[in-house]
């Protein structure tokens, strides 16, 4: 399948099933990956007009959809497509973006783990769309992070442990 092919056809995948939704995105990611930058942002561009007419139950299926088939190819390959689906939907109108942004938040909570993990290689922001704390710390933790700010108890042995006089 060509990638002129898979575009004409995209908004139909909303009413494919899963997996057949699943598979066409790949074909489609792998022919858009493989061209120069400005005609993945212009295949791309045109994936995003058609999903603009989409219901909002039918552009959260192609979200989840569309996170999946992004974690299952080749991170590179994944990274350049995400690149130009981000820079073509710069030049969406913003009630249309919303949309998106809100069906691509909604789709990232039902990822598993390893999916998060997989995508958040091309997509940092996904670990918190997906409502997980970051995967790991910059720094280590200081002992005076795990100090808990309490009032000492007022009787028995630990008020005077924890008197301040």
């Amino acid at each position: 399948m060509s990638a002129s092919a898979s575009l004409t056809d995209w908004a139909d995948l909303s009413a494919a099933s899963p997996d057949e939704r699943h598979e066409g995105m790949v074909r489609a990611f792998g022919a858009i990956s493989v061209l120069d930058e400005e005609a993945r942002i212009g295949n791309c561009a045109v994936l995003l007009d058609q999903e603009a007419s989409l219901d909002d139950r039918a552009l959260q299926a192609m979200a989840a959809s569309r996170l999946r088939a992004l974690a299952a190819m080749d991170p590179n390959a994944a990274a350049r497509v995400t690149a130009a689906f981000d820079r073509a939907e710069k030049q969406q109108p913003a009630a249309i973006g919303m949309r998106r942004v809100s069906a691509l938040q909604t789709a990232a909570r039902g990822l598993s783990l390893d999916e998060v993990s997989k995508v958040e290689a091309f997509m940092p922001a996904i670990r918190e769309m997906a409502g997980l704390g970051p995967a790991r710390r910059e720094q280590p933790i200081a002992a005076g992070d795990l100090i808990v700010s309490a009032p000492a108890p007022k009787r028995g042995i630990l008020a005077r442990l924890f008197s301040r006089s």
